[in-house]
């Protein structure tokens, strides 16, 4: 098999046959769409793995579901064997969402989706919730956190500002 070429060389994955899976992803992508897909895998990688140390039984809500990242981080999330909680704005990203690998999809556009992750987890909350959006989705991700939860985020798409209760942040115990 042939070496991969420029900086994708560097990559290396932590399961079996991770080389041939690149080289096949890199073949069927295309250099440019498959580096850009490295960021965005790269970006969900450092948050769910590093940031939020998703395990094995975790319930991981992802935000921003149907994009670059919010992909990536289902796929993550689903190799880590977590449960994935995702949303969507439509049935037709709900479909797609579904075939990244998520456990439940949410439509948000049906009104707030923390009162569903908190159904959906036997009234527990998400172990991470994983947020590439930003303010517009602030509150209802917050309130999707379990006592001990962990909120990472990477994109502000949907605004970068927000209020935080202190309170409920080191009461429930939580880490952003």
């Amino acid at each position: 098999m042939a070496p991969l070429d420029g900086p994708v060389s560097l990559i290396k994955l932590p399961w079996p046959n991770s080389l041939l899976q690149i080289k096949a992803w890199q073949k069927a992508l295309g250099n440019e769409e498959f580096l850009l897909s490295q960021k965005h895998f790269l970006t969900a990688w450092h948050m769910l793995v590093t940031k939020a140390q998703l395990k094995a039984g975790d319930t991981a809500l992802i935000l921003g579901a149907s994009g670059g990242v919010g992909s990536m981080g289902i796929q993550i999330a689903k190799l880590l064997n977590a449960r994935v909680l995702a949303t969507a704005s439509s049935e037709e990203k709900a479909l797609r969402v579904k075939e990244f690998g998520a456990d439940e999809v949410i439509n948000y556009t049906q009104g707030g989706f923390a009162d569903r992750v908190k159904e959906l987890t036997n009234g527990e909350g998400a172990d991470v919730v994983f947020d590439s959006v930003g303010t517009d989705v602030w509150e209802q991700a917050f309130a999707s956190l379990r006592v001990g939860g962990r909120f990472v985020t990477c994109g502000v798409t949907g605004g970068y500002k927000a209020e935080l209760h202190l309170g409920q942040l080191f009461t429930r115990e939580l880490s952003v």
